[in-house]
């Protein structure tokens, strides 16, 4: 087997603390065009209760952008991942705080 055609796989930790093994493809080249989106949905085939648009991958301490390649990153054979899970938040467009930026919220939880 000569260095272009080999197994490619990446480990992935995930929120829970178990490590997946993922396949990734055969060959350099192939890993040239792998995106960060195809890699999660790899992950949910590999697991179906995770699914892609909810999760993020972080390699080397950077999280990694969806439409970007994997080869952008550095990433090579049995590399690691970190997944975490995207928490949805809300809030109103002015923050925590009210007109005059006072927290409301605080305020009156500090009554208790």
């Amino acid at each position: 087997m000569n260095t272009t055609e080999m197994v490619l796989t990446v480990f992935v930790k995930t929120p829970h603390g178990e490590v997946m093994e993922i396949h990734l493809c055969d060959t350099e080249e192939q890993l040239k065009s792998i995106t960060v989106l195809q890699l999660l949905e790899k992950i949910e085939e590999n697991n179906r209760s995770y699914e892609p648009e909810g999760l993020r991958l972080i390699f080397t301490g950077q999280l990694l952008t969806p439409s970007a390649k994997l080869s952008e990153y550095g990433i090579q054979n049995k590399s690691t991942f970190y997944m975490i899970q995207r928490i949805l938040g809300g809030g109103n467009k002015e923050g925590m705080g009210d007109k005059e930026g006072k927290n409301r919220s605080m305020e009156e939880l500090a009554k208790f």
